[in-house]
């Protein structure tokens, strides 16, 4: 079974925008949070919230990605429009 670790790839990919050592990292990241919700199974938190953790911090961490993108984005539309 794959879990939903194409989901991961496809975002992991979309991150690193071709730089592997960003690829690395983000993979990195979602490896430990899929570990991080393996080991805390065995804890008092409802199974469900677990689970659902890795594809959260995925969610969250392109959120943080595409705004860093748009920011950046409007920060050199504004240095042209300064620069005309």
């Amino acid at each position: 079974m794959t879990a939903g670790r194409g989901y991961i790839a496809l975002a992991t990919q979309a991150i690193a925008a071709g730089n592997a050592v960003i690829g690395m990292l983000a993979s990195l990241l979602f490896g430990f949070c899929q570990s991080l919700a393996n080991y805390l199974q065995n804890s008092s938190i409802p199974l469900q919230f677990i689970q659902m953790m890795p594809y959260l911090i995925i969610i969250i961490a392109y959120t943080i990605y595409c705004a860093m993108v748009e920011h950046n984005k409007k920060k050199k539309q504004m240095k042209a429009a300064a620069g005309k």
